[in-house]
């Protein structure tokens, strides 16, 4: 008899169940691009199990490093809080945990039914260190079988432009599971760490490819987030090498698996899996590959799993581009339909644009049925923005008064009420009336679809069902609530810097740093509580050396640990990477060759491309050593405004 079953009597409302594992399916994955290792097997086969076999009202317990080592499976009753679900699940593991200390301390007579069991799981020698040891890995894994089904279901809305996407960015077609991993295929989902979408993008992370204000936030549109994705997976990719390294940096950051692969001298999944000991390391990062593996096999073989299907159909909207800024409720009228719908298709409008405190920008790409015609809507938003003209709200530009001002006052951005009374922000003056978009009447106010926080997960959902293909299917399924992504305990979490682009590593290891781009001795020597000169002599440096990126250099320690040094300097490089990314979007790279007396230092000052940005795409290349005939990657960018910003280099995209 299992220890649960006696708590269960005890709680009176919960059931107990055992479920044995079946043998796994036909492997799906590119054995080049993705191999399944067999002594990684186990781990992908608990992670089948739970993706396909253990749902959200259940779980496993079991050992975080042995995945084949499974204590028990738990049920838990509908109805139960969240409170009683943990109370169950700390009871049972401390059960176990007391188990393998006692076995641990030598005991093998006498042994309970439970007790039996949990020996007969390790090998027939196994010591009693590793039994004592065992107790502080017991870990609970809260099942996913529903939730992969109903991603299943959603995936049909866009599993064939992800696939066409990654195909277009050169890029493996198995690649389009990962959205099971990461969200369940629901562009709505937000993480309670601030990861959105349906590739969970960070918000710094999401700025460097797409649009992430208080108006828009691209995160949430699965076609240009999937774009997105395809890049960022590319930079990992070349970087890394691997697709089982690009993968799992997708979770612990590129910077993280450059270090694994230099510590443990090799690119192995496997070796690097059970090996590797960084201290952001953890069970997440561990199990990234995997957990794709597995996805990919119940996505895959669907049928297998969960019997017949009907996925949602292909969406098929189109986008039409705003010829200028437009409130939410001239577009409605343009279209003839209600919020809700326009909604429900264009999932980066956020909540500002719905209550009208914002207009959609100029330029947006408005997602509408595919049965509109592009021309006729056009028409149809310039005659409805003229007819609404009567209800705009004007304002005149008093002295003093700037347009930053004015536009913050009602909720927008200073470049979009200059778009929106076609206008220069530097031609605004005193005196000067501008035109304001209205505000929707109150009663559109109270109907708007609110973003509502679910209790006891910390995920964000909103009360439509995303995008639909025709606006019949929109009627009957808005008031569907998507499913909530759950965070309670065991559920992968992002670790480290995760999924970070900046490959770069700002580790202190034995007292010493590598230089990384657009830092200086002065900021190193305040980051480690030391005055310049000190630096300078731990390093041999007269007052005319500066510090050389790529250098190892010497540091001491006052006032402040490892660890501390480390987060100021991670700060200061995220407050770069943030304000050059408010200005600046990266839209895809580029293979380049170096030709005769160009440089990577000349590249940088002859674009828009800083040198930190140009290292983090070539960590691994020397910069002051680069020759002719190096091949690099060369981000291209665009100035956020739509202006593009002078690319550099020129070469095959990758």
């Amino acid at each position: 008899m299992r220890f649960a079953r006696r708590v269960l009597r005890v709680f009176g409302r919960m059931l107990f169940a055992v479920w044995v594992v079946a043998a796994p399916g036909n492997v799906q994955a590119d054995p080049v691009h993705f191999p399944r290792p067999a002594a990684l097997e186990p781990d992908v086969q608990f992670w089948e199990r739970i993706y396909a076999k253990v749902s959200t009202h259940g779980g496993l317990l079991h050992d975080d490093r042995h995945l084949d080592i499974v204590y028990e499976e738990l049920n838990f009753q509908a109805g139960l809080s969240t409170r009683e679900r943990s109370m169950l699940v700390d009871t049972v593991r401390a059960h176990y945990e007391r188990i393998l200390r006692h076995l641990g301390a030598g005991v093998r007579e006498g042994l309970s039914d439970d007790e039996s069991r949990v020996l007969g799981l390790f090998p027939a020698n196994v010591s009693n260190a590793v039994l004592a040891e065992a107790a502080e890995h017991v870990r609970f894994q809260l099942g996913q079988s529903d939730r992969f089904r109903e991603g299943l279901i959603r995936s049909g809305a866009w599993e064939k432009h992800v696939e066409e996407t990654l195909r277009r960015e050169g890029l493996p077609d198995e690649l389009s599971a990962l959205p099971h991993v990461e969200s369940s295929f629901n562009p709505r989902a937000y993480s309670k760490v601030g990861a959105a979408g349906l590739w969970q993008f960070m918000r710094s992370t999401g700025q460097r490819w797409l649009r992430v204000d208080g108006t828009i936030d691209e995160r949430l549109d699965p076609y240009k987030s999937t774009l997105a994705a395809a890049q960022f997976l590319n930079i990992n990719y070349s970087i890394l090498g691997t697709w089982p390294l690009a993968l799992t940096a997708w979770n612990h950051g590129a910077g993280g698996m450059r270090r694994a692969k230099e510590e443990l001298g090799t690119d192995d999944i496997t070796t690097i899996v059970r090996n590797y000991q960084g201290k952001t390391f953890g069970f997440a990062s561990r199990n990234f590959y995997v957990s794709f593996l597995a996805a990919l096999e119940v996505d895959r073989n669907a049928e297998k799993f969960f019997g017949r299907l009907d996925r949602r159909p292909h969406d098929d909207s189109r986008t039409v581009r705003l010829p200028a800024l437009m409130p939410a409720q001239t577009l409605e009228k343009a279209l003839g339909t209600d919020r809700e719908t326009l909604r429900a298709l264009n999932l980066s409008l956020l909540d500002p644009v719905w209550v009208g405190r914002r207009p959609v920008p100029k330029g947006y790409e408005l997602r509408v049925p595919a049965g509109v015609d592009p021309g006729r809507l056009l028409a149809r938003v310039g005659q409805a923005a003229r007819e609404g003209g009567d209800s705009e709200r004007t304002v005149t530009v008093g002295k003093g008064e700037t347009l930053d001002r004015i536009a913050t006052q009602y909720g927008l951005r200073a470049r979009d009420l200059a778009d929106y009374n076609q206008v220069a922000p530097r031609d605004v003056r005193p005196g000067m009336t501008l035109r304001v978009p209205a505000a929707p009447p109150a009663e559109k106010e109270r109907d708007a679809v609110p973003v509502m926080e679910a209790a006891t997960s910390g995920a964000v959902i909103v009360p439509t069902s995303p995008m639909p293909s025709s606006v019949s299917g929109l009627s009957a399924a808005k008031k569907k609530i998507e499913p909530v992504l759950s965070e309670e305990p065991g559920v992968l979490h992002q670790e480290g810097r995760a999924a970070s682009a900046d490959p770069a590593d700002y580790t202190v290891t034995r007292d010493s740093i590598v230089v990384q781009a657009a830092e200086t001795l002065g900021q190193v020597a305040r980051w480690a509580g030391l005055t310049e000169a000190r630096l300078r002599d731990l390093n041999h440096l007269t007052q005319q050396d500066s510090l050389a990126l790529g250098r190892h250099l010497k540091i001491e320690l006052v006032g402040v640990d490892a660890a501390g040094f480390e987060a100021r300097r991670i700060a200061y490089h995220q407050s770069l990477e943030s304000a050059y990314f408010n200005t600046h979007r990266i839209t895809g790279a580029q293979r380049h060759r170096l030709r005769s007396g160009e440089t990577l230092w000349t590249l940088t000052r002859r674009g828009q491309i800083p040198v930190w940005l140009l290292r983090q795409y070539n960590p691994d290349v020397d910069f002051a050593t680069a020759r002719p005939g190096t091949d690099i990657n060369l981000p291209i960018i665009e100035l956020v405004d739509g202006e593009s910003a002078e690319s550099t280099g020129q070469g095959n995209r990758t």
